[in-house]
């Protein structure tokens, strides 16, 4: 090996010999053991860094996991009260239909009542009307019921059929408002 001496102008070199002696040795590798020293000392530190990196972005992570498996669990809470609503949606649209359903039957029940109370009250004038001409009332009896009939066109509501061999009441009530007529 060569080295060359710093200072003076002249580069002079200077050769070691090949062997060491061993007291070199000695002194050699204890300048080499602080150097080793600060290295794993560094290393160390460096370790120890990288391991505190670590569990802190370990911890990091845990934190960012448990909030999104929080915002998982709210949406999934979303997602089962959203399909409570549209549940209860298509309830309320099936009651909806039932209710224009019973609304509808109830109409039809109505007019069919309001049709058997005219025919009920046509038919009870008619048989006022009835027993007072064949009784001979006259017209200040007769004539008030006919009227009354034929004001709130309850004789529409009078049936034209009858029992085998009877008048119907419409029939009656025609040849009652004929001869009342003349």
């Amino acid at each position: 090996m060569k080295f060359e001496t710093r200072g003076s102008g002249a580069p002079e070199t200077a050769e070691l010999p090949e062997e060491v002696s061993g007291e070199g040795k000695k002194n050699l590798t204890g300048k080499q053991k602080p150097v080793f020293l600060y290295l794993v000392i560094l290393f160390a530190i460096a370790f120890l860094l990288i391991l505190f990196s670590f569990v802190m972005q370990h911890r990091s992570n845990a934190e960012l996991l448990r909030q999104l498996q929080s915002q998982a669990d709210i949406l999934q809470e979303l997602r089962q009260i959203e399909e409570k609503y549209d549940n209860a949606l298509a309830e309320i649209a099936s009651l909806k239909e039932t209710v224009d359903g019973l609304t509808e039957e109830n109409e039809d029940i109505r007019a069919q009542a309001d049709q058997h109370f005219r025919a009920e009250t046509a038919l009870t004038l008619l048989w006022q009307l009835n027993d007072g001409y064949e009784q001979g009332a006259g017209e200040d009896v007769c004539r008030p019921l006919l009227q009354q009939l034929q004001e709130d066109k309850l004789y529409e509501a009078l049936p034209d059929t009858a029992a085998a061999g009877e008048e119907s009441p419409r029939a009656a009530y025609d040849r009652i408002a004929r001869a009342m007529a003349e």
